[in-house]
């Protein structure tokens, strides 16, 4: 696995867009992300077989849904940290299980 840390803070959404089509020119497109909310300790998970698309879906909000797209709106980016999981040979329930892996330990 490859992991990505982020403080959107500093770090704006091109940088994490760059580093997303990086990844996906070397075969690396799916994985689990976490959006860490820094002034209120919360942690919210998703996985994707496309971390690129999902992930531009939340930094625009047109298609962003749920509890993650609420504290984006709440928030802001400025308010998160983004970690990005690549699973190398990913599948759809490889990512999954990860994901609730992820989801148990919290």
């Amino acid at each position: 696995m490859i992991f990505y840390v982020f403080d959107m803070s500093i770090v704006g959404p091109e940088k994490v867009r760059e580093v997303l089509r990086v990844m996906a020119k070397s075969g690396l497109t799916g994985g689990i992300y976490l959006w860490l909310n820094k002034s209120v300790g919360k942690m919210y998970v998703g996985s994707s077989m496309n971390l690129y698309s999902r992930i531009s879906t939340y930094f625009s909000l047109k298609y962003a849904h749920g509890i993650i797209r609420n504290a984006l709106l709440k928030y802001g980016l400025v308010g998160l940290t983004l970690i990005l999981v690549f699973v190398p040979d990913a599948t759809s329930s490889l990512v999954i299980s990860l994901e609730q892996s992820v989801l148990d330990r919290r």
